[in-house]
């Protein structure tokens, strides 16, 4: 599934360097390794306010208090700043970055180990659900078929965000098209979701 879904996301990539600039397609998203430095037991100074930070959705949990143990893979932030810190590992403890940016940008997802950094909200939320469609289909919740076609319907809103206009903005009617079918791959996954726990209940297997 995997490559299922790289392939959907390089041929949009693709798509769009025909009819953007270039100097747009750099900006739109950035990748940054985030394999952490052997440095397990990382302590932060007190003295400063932190947050933590689910790195999967961009959201703040809430505050860090130096010394406590938080859940594996979450962020440590600076309230003030928000310069990312560390991170943590399988047991609950804080690890430093090997490479990371000084600040946790708007729209970041990690995505096979790595976080990628989106400037424009389409692509962000496009790169969401297209998370969301594999993990539905690696929990056995979705179909090859159902995920393909899924993955397919995302192709076709990335086609949607090359049309920008000479300011690089969105016409009215492009942006309702966007979102109509933003809306239509949310509600078939939910569809398909729906009718394969109801399928799994029918015969007797368990429907997470």
């Amino acid at each position: 599934m995997k490559f299922l879904a790289a392939a959907v996301f390089a041929a949009s990539l693709a798509i769009c360097a025909s009819s953007v600039k270039a100097e747009v397609t750099e900006t739109t998203t950035t990748t940054t390794t985030v394999e952490s430095a052997a440095a397990p037991g990382l302590v932060l100074p007190g003295g400063v306010s932190y947050n933590i930070v689910n790195p999967a959705t961009g959201v703040i949990v809430g505050p860090y208090t130096v010394g406590t143990t938080i859940a594996s893979g979450n962020y440590i932030i600076e309230q003030n700043t928000g310069r990312v810190l560390a991170t943590t590992d399988a047991s609950g403890r804080l690890v430093a970055f090997s490479s990371v940016p000084s600040v946790l940008p708007q729209r970041f997802l990690v995505v096979g180990g790595q976080m990628v950094y989106f400037s424009d909200d389409y692509a962000y939320r496009r790169a969401q659900l297209d998370q969301k469609i594999n993990d539905e289909y690696a929990a056995g919740r979705l179909t090859h078929n159902q995920a393909k076609v899924l993955h397919e319907k995302l192709g076709y809103v990335a086609n949607l965000e090359c049309k920008r206009k000479g300011d690089l903005s969105y016409s009215k009617s492009t942006i309702r098209e966007i979102e109509r079918k933003f809306a239509d791959v949310q509600s078939l996954m939910a569809h398909d979701v729906a009718e394969t726990n109801s399928r799994k209940a029918r015969i007797g297997l368990r429907v997470d």
